[in-house]
């Protein structure tokens, strides 16, 4: 029971930040009409799976994760960014010459 509360709590993170996300770009441009869905819902797909598997193996990261409700919950917010910003990271700059 312990192990679906914390999935719980993360998928809502997750879902937290997605609407964040939609939020701030309606806020910026008035409309969705031109919302990009594809990398948001695949960044937020991926931190769903890999905080699941986290919370899964959480006995083993005793020592190096807490793992509490409200942990859960950042784990599923801060998932999706960290994410994003890796993908972000590894796109070939456009100034930079292909190496």
């Amino acid at each position: 029971m312990e192990t679906l509360i914390l999935i719980l709590c993360m998928l809502g993170g997750v879902l937290i930040h997605f609407v964040m996300k939609i939020v701030r770009f309606v806020k910026k441009h008035e409309t969705l009409k031109n919302f990009k869905w594809l990398m948001p819902l695949l960044t937020a797909g991926l931190s769903i799976i890999t905080n699941i598997i986290l919370i899964l193996v959480r006995a083993d990261l005793i020592g190096i994760l807490p793992f509490t409700m409200f942990t859960s919950v950042m784990y599923g917010y801060m998932g999706d960014s960290i994410f994003r910003n890796l993908m972000k990271s590894q796109k070939p700059k456009l100034n930079e010459p292909n190496k």
